[in-house]
């Protein structure tokens, strides 16, 4: 910011009297940007005119102070700074009214406790005077008191009548000490409610403001707070004939920082301020050659490993480089209006509460057409699961997040969405379908050992799958559904062994969507056509050879 003479003058003249009171001000909440793990607040206020140093209160305690930023207009900003002091809390006028209410109720309460002991010491008196009395001889005179004797028969019949007034004042005690304990439990119920501190530690922006031919002044403060984040949510309700999907996009705002954000405009952004705006740099690494003798400790170490089950790949795994690369955080990706991160505006103003529980808002809705897919991977389920590839005709990019997936009215269960640009292809996962029956049986499991003319022992297996469509919706006018099955045969991890692929039939697809899983990962796709009420079947096999002598192990 540039400071004019003008101003310098000011603050000469300033510096050489008394310093200024402090005004107390205000300002609003206007607006919340919230990024996945924190949160950049906005406030507006508005001052008068001329020259003044003003304090704006109760801000939250967990704000970053080096995050503060204050745009004026009307005025010169001379200075500010953030400070710390304790304030009242808001209840901390009720929490004394409490406390002074339990102190007199507890006075009262021992004041019971008095009364209650002195009367059950006064019966027990009495009792003892009406067995003294029952045993005395007739016609002696008792004295009950100074200057007072009467017939024993006469004592006897007052001894009575005073025990059981005694009795009835006790009972009297015990019902006033119930309300009295009632009372009492519901004022330290509330109280507890309270903090035991009456005030809390909050924070404050001074300001040093220079007026301009006494105009108005605005400001705005911004300031950035942890504790706090959003994301995505997704509710996903597909339609009876799995031809269209209702999209709503919800997010979960969460916030703990001190402060209700009410009533305000709320943004939700993709970008991570918290990670910083520098990457990391590479730095060397060095080659050694390890020395055939290792100390003592290098050997136990070694030992140690081995007995995990761990040889010297595992201590090369170990190395620097691969646990950085293990450990690496991924790069966010995204493309938006400016380039570096995405940003919803909510469409009305809204209110988040500091609070241990979230806050859902509504992003939007849509109704995405879906093409149903029948999926099964019967090695490891014979379960067959809907899908229903779309395209995300949203107006917005979804970003990975947990979705609840619903067919018409039935909950299915949870799935996950991941990041979706808009006009994208994606998969929507809707739960299994019951009207299918899978059987997969082994038809061959054969271990041969090496012969006369071969060093090479092998193993073979062959698979039988068979599949009724019993009636599943999302297939053609006619019923027939089309059944992806996927399997994934074994895999050659050294170069002696080699597995070869025996008699598929029918044979897989060689469709352009699979051949990245065919090629990478030897998965084989079959895209079986199945009439309502109908069965197909496939089978295939994999035959395993290696030298003789060594054991095969599957992972």
């Amino acid at each position: 910011m540039t400071i004019s003479l003008a101003v310098l003058a000011v603050l000469a003249t300033r510096n050489s009297v008394q310093a200024p009171a402090e005004t107390p001000i205000t300002a609003a909440l206007q607006a919340v940007t919230v990024y996945p793990g924190s949160a950049l607040v906005t406030r507006v206020a508005a001052l008068p005119a001329g020259d003044g140093r003003y304090v704006l209160s109760d801000l939250p305690l967990s704000l970053d102070p080096d995050s503060v930023r204050v745009r004026m207009s009307g005025g010169e900003l001379v200075a500010f700074e953030t400070r710390e002091r304790d304030v009242p809390k808001s209840g901390a006028g009720r929490v004394a009214e409490l406390s002074a209410k339990l102190k007199q109720l507890e006075g009262q309460r021992a004041e019971l406790d008095d009364r209650v002991q002195v009367l059950a010491s006064l019966g027990t008196y009495l009792s003892n005077l009406i067995k003294s009395a029952a045993e005395a001889p007739p016609g002696e005179k008792y004295v009950l008191g100074p200057g007072t004797s009467v017939e024993w028969g006469q004592q006897y019949e007052w001894l009575s009548g005073r025990l059981a007034e005694n009795s009835k004042e006790r009972r009297a005690l015990v019902r006033e000490t119930e309300t009295l304990d009632t009372q009492l439990a519901a004022l330290r119920a509330e109280l507890g409610q309270y903090d035991s501190r009456s005030a809390e530690r909050r924070r404050e922006l001074v300001l040093d403001v220079i007026g301009a031919s006494g105009q108005p002044i605005s400001f705005e403060l911004d300031y950035h707070v942890p504790s706090a984040g959003w994301a995505p949510q997704y509710d996903l309700r597909a339609d009876a004939k799995l031809s269209t999907v209702d999209l709503t996009y919800r997010a979960r705002i969460w916030q703990q920082t001190g402060e209700d954000w009410r009533d305000c405009e709320i943004e939700l952004s993709t970008a991570q301020p918290q990670r910083g705006a520098q990457g990391p740099e590479p730095s060397p690494s060095w080659l050694r050659i390890r020395e055939p003798q290792l100390d003592k400790n290098e050997r136990s170490a070694a030992r140690g490993l081995q007995t995990l089950g761990y040889g010297d790949s595992a201590l090369a795994n170990d190395a620097p480089g691969h646990l950085a690369e293990a450990s690496a955080t991924p790069a966010f990706v995204s493309v938006s209006s400016n380039g570096l991160s995405l940003r919803y505006k909510l469409a009305r103003k809204e209110t988040v509460e500091s609070r241990s529980e979230p806050t859902r808002v509504l992003v939007g809705r849509a109704q995405l057409a879906i093409a149903a897919e029948h999926h099964c991977a019967p090695a490891l389920d014979t379960s067959v699961w809907l899908r229903g590839r779309a395209k995300n005709e949203s107006d917005w990019v979804l970003l990975p997040g947990q979705a609840s997936v619903y067919f018409g009215s039935d909950f299915v269960g949870p799935a996950s969405i991941g990041m979706v640009q808009r006009g994208e292809e994606f998969t929507l996962h809707l739960g299994s379908d019951p009207n299918w029956k899978i059987e997969r049986t082994q038809l061959v499991d054969e271990r041969a050992q090496g012969g006369l003319f071969s060093s090479r022992q092998s193993d073979r297996q062959r698979w039988k799958l068979t599949a009724q469509n019993l009636g599943s919706p999302g297939g053609a006018a006619d019923g027939t559904v089309v059944l992806i099955v996927r399997e994934a045969p074994p895999r050659s991890a050294d170069s002696r062994i080699e597995v070869e692929l025996d008699e598929p039939k029918p044979k897989p697809s060689s469709s352009e969507r699979w051949k990245k899983d065919r090629e990478e990962k030897g998965i084989l796709t079959w895209e079986l056509p199945v009439p309502r009420g109908g069965t197909v079947a496939l089978e295939w096999g994999v035959t395993a050879s290696w030298p003789e002598g060594l054991e095969l192990r599957r992972d």
